[in-house]
């Protein structure tokens, strides 16, 4: 944006006077300009290295004088740096008459509605500049010593104002590459604090972030996913005014900031008041030049006002309190368990002693830590849990990077990812996803049809609904709100930093009720809270509706399964035929040409996050539940059988995860290929891995199930739905909170990131059980457990036996009590 760059006077509270005859006549040749922007090719050793010249084309329209100019104009880009810098040179060598101009320019800041103890901050460096300025005038006439010392002193009084300027955000290094974090120094800004009065009020410093937008006249991906020349496509409509523009244009590009500038202002200035003082300067930029530029800008500060403190917040006070009686009850409940329960031999009466030992540490570490197997239980399903959970990891650790905008060369990183092959494994991650999906489906089939054959659970008995339900609910939404109610209240007060702002935006105020109901994926699209918490969402639904499928399974048998093929077929028609109307990439990647982003919320809204789209893998997984329940674990095969039948697995998995890598390396591919993984592409993976647990569970897999139902997987597997619902936060938490911005590098960077993402994860996952999933988890069996039974006129009966059925994974995977 060339007008954003008149935002760096207010870096320095420098003016220039913007007559509208003045031109900036600072230019570069276009010879100069490509020597700038060559970048060397490279093989794969870094991000920052490109075998095309696509980028650097692009990157040079941005920067030309000319009338193709896409995003900034350095003849006003030059001009505003050399103002900038020209600040301290001013008050160094005591130009007066430079700094009264900038008094001058600031007086109708007066008029707009910024608070007046702002303005006196604001007015009190500009004078104390000033002042500086008229005492180097000054000392320029002092010839003896007794005079340079007394100056010494005047100038210790005034350094303050040099740390102000030295904080503020400058250019940095790689702009032609896309770097547009100015960030200035966050802890300089902060440390200043000097008395300003003889009252002894401080001047103290506040960092401000401050983001801007663009309309989307001047959207950069423009230059990336358009098949034409973008410098003749600015060249045609250069020359229109603002009036004149298409309403398309007219709209603000805010999927991402296109400047991000550190200032330094003092903390009397709320977030609003720089905004209108920000706003006052690119306007009059703007106004200068006739042109339009920004359409939205952010502002985030950071201060130690007393207002900000966590303790002058009502709700998260509240919510200190209540972990500290959460920990609370973990310590008398575990001292309970040591001291008066192991010494009575394990023996609990009362109900105060029940609720006890719910949170008792020692009794929910063993839970969590159980090893024991029985022949119940579906082994190979430790591994698969915690292995795509992993994988989602892995996805969601630079995903977050780049949508946290925090990284100095997003625009390289985002076209070079996808051009390495092994890459695939990032972009690729959401079918991991797939996979939990599938292991929902398989295992509430699984057990519902054992239970309705044991004679546990019956189709006609309320009861067996209730425990569909409402159990389901009830033991899936406290550790959720728990989290929800953490993340809006006292993760706000965490950290700091030059990009540290709240996790959710809007707190969560506005759409926090349709997280609770589990329609997150289909209302307050644009108000998302929690965004990651979609899947839940479609599980919830998934497992609303899953009965239909499973009862006609049970019944119908055979045609059950030619059923859920019909389902299956209907649900990647939908998605076929909505990909090819609203003309979607076949799958959510990331590709060279950044074809996602520029649809990635209207994909996301559409097909994303729809269960009619979502459910086919969880429709496999019913399939394979209904098969081992008929089966009985016993599924003899030749030799031949199963060779054949993996290799057309393997083929299966190796088409979804890699079958798309033409495509993302150079965003082509052809409409037969498109077509055809749209409809299969997803679907085999789940094929894949139907097919994988349906042969260890049968005997055609020994080594595969030794692997993934090794002990070692058990803990992890029973602590995967905290991780899931954690590391999100964990990620965002980190990127931040950093006082530099992130630089994308090489292989293992991305390896050791995603290491430390893990290990980190499931160690607060361990935590989080242990506060909240064990005690839930516990009360639900405290409640809903059959009574032991007991003789009533001679006859043995269970008086709770309609609602013995438990939630999705239970009986298959002790102690975890849902299916991500």
């Amino acid at each position: 944006m060339r007008g954003v760059f008149g935002l760096i006077l207010l870096c320095s509270f420098i003016s220039v006077s913007f007559s509208t005859d003045k031109a900036f006549h600072y230019s570069l040749s276009e010879s100069e300009l490509r020597d700038i922007q060559n970048y060397p090719d490279g093989a794969d050793a870094g991000y920052d290295d490109y075998e095309d010249s696509a980028l650097g084309d692009s990157v040079n329209s941005f920067f030309r004088e000319s009338n193709s100019q896409l995003i900034l104009d350095l003849d006003l880009f030059k001009q505003f740096y050399d103002e900038y810098t020209r600040v301290s040179d001013a008050a160094s060598e005591g130009d007066v008459d430079y700094l009264k101009t900038v008094l001058e320019f600031f007086e109708p800041l007066k008029q707009n509605d910024v608070s007046a103890p702002c303005l006196a901050d604001i007015f009190h460096f500009l004078w104390t500049t000033y002042n500086y300025a008229n005492t180097v005038k000054a000392a320029k006439t002092c010839d003896n010593c007794n005079c340079t010392r007394d100056y010494k002193i005047l100038f210790a009084d005034y350094e303050w104002i040099f740390g102000v300027v030295d904080a503020m955000g400058k250019i940095p290094a790689a702009i032609g590459g896309g770097n547009n974090l100015w960030l200035g120094s966050w802890s300089t800004c902060r440390k200043i604090s000097t008395v300003k009065n003889n009252q002894g009020q401080h001047w103290n410093g506040q960092y401000c972030m401050t983001r801007y937008y663009a309309y989307n006249k001047y959207n950069p991906l423009k230059a990336f996913t358009t098949k034409t020349n973008p410098t003749d496509v600015c060249r045609s409509n250069a020359s229109n005014t603002f009036s004149e523009w298409a309403a398309e244009d007219k709209a603000c590009f805010d999927m991402m900031p296109l400047l991000n500038i550190g200032l330094c202002m003092p903390d009397t200035c709320t977030d609003y008041d720089v905004q209108k003082v920000v706003e006052f300067l690119y306007k009059a930029a703007e106004l200068s030049m006739d042109s339009k530029f920004v359409c939205n800008m952010t502002v985030t500060c950071s201060n130690d006002r007393a207002e900000n403190k966590m303790y002058n917040n009502l709700p998260s006070m509240l919510v200190l309190t209540l972990m500290i009686g959460i920990f609370s009850l973990m310590f008398y409940g575990t001292c309970f368990h040591y001291y008066i329960v192991d010494p009575a031999g394990g023996k609990i009466e009362g109900k105060f002693s029940h609720l006890l030992m719910l949170f008792s540490i020692k009794r929910n570490t063993e839970q969590l830590m159980d090893t024991s197997v029985d022949g119940d239980q579906i082994r190979c399903l430790h591994g698969a849990r915690f292995l795509s959970m992993c994988w989602i990891i892995f996805g969601h650790t630079y995903y977050y990077i780049c949508t946290s905008f925090t990284t100095d060369n997003l625009i390289q990183t985002l076209r070079g990812f996808p051009k390495l092959f092994y890459n695939q494994l990032v972009v690729q991650a959401p079918l991991a996803v797939d996979s939990f999906f599938l292991l929902s489906g398989l295992l509430t089939t699984y057990i519902f049809i054992k239970k309705l054959k044991n004679g546990s659970a019956k189709l006609n008995a309320p009861v067996t609904w209730i425990a569909f339900y409402i159990r389901r609910y009830l033991r899936l939404t406290p550790v959720y709100l728990l989290l929800m109610i953490l993340i809006v209240t006292l993760s706000t007060y965490i950290s700091d930093g030059p990009f540290w702002r709240p996790l959710e935006r809007n707190n969560c105020k506005n759409s926090w009720w349709v997280n609770l109901l589990y329609l997150n994926n289909f209302f307050k699209q644009d108000d998302q809270c929690m965004g990651w918490t979609w899947y839940m969402a479609n599980d919830f639904q998934l497992h609303c509706f899953a009965p239909i499928l499973i009862i006609a399974l049970y019944k119908l048998e055979n045609k059950g399964v030619i059923l859920a093929v019909l389902m299956l077929a209907a649900s990647c028609g939908v998605n076929l035929y909505i990909t090819l109307i609203r003309g979607y990439p076949p799958a959510p990647l990331l590709t060279s040409t950044l074809e996602i982003i520029a649809v990635l919320d209207a994909y996301w809204t559409e097909l994303y996050v729809k269960p009619y789209i979502r459910c086919a893998p969880y429709i496999v997984g019913c399939i394979v539940g209904y098969a081992l329940n008929a089966t009985r674990k016993i599924f003899p095969m030749t030799v031949l059988q199963q060779l054949v039948t993996w290799i057309i697995a393997f083929s299966l998995g190796g088409y979804s995860v890699f079958g798309l890598f033409h495509y993302t390396k150079t965003g082509e591919i052809s409409v037969a290929w498109h077509v055809m993984y749209t409809l299969f592409g997803r679907l085999s993976f789940s094929l894949f891995l139907g097919w994988i647990i349906f042969a260890c569970e049968t005997g055609n897999a020994d080594k595969i199930n030794r692997i993934l139902g090794h002990k070692m997987f058990m803990p992890l597997s029973r602590m995967t739905f905290c991780a899931y619902l954690l590391h999100p936060a964990l990620l965002q938490l980190y990127y931040l909170s950093r006082n530099t911005a992130f630089h994308f590098t090489h292989a293992f960077q991305l390896f050791y990131m995603f290491s430390v993402a893990v290990f980190v994860s499931y160690g607060a996952a361990f935590l989080f059980c242990l506060v909240v999933e064990q005690p839930v988890t516990n009360f639900d069996k405290l409640i809903f457990t059959p009574k032991p039974r007991h003789r009533q006129n001679g006859i043995e009966t269970s008086p709770n036996t309609d609602i013995e059925l438990q939630p999705a994974s239970r009986p298959i995977i002790r102690g975890q009590h849902n299916d991500t």
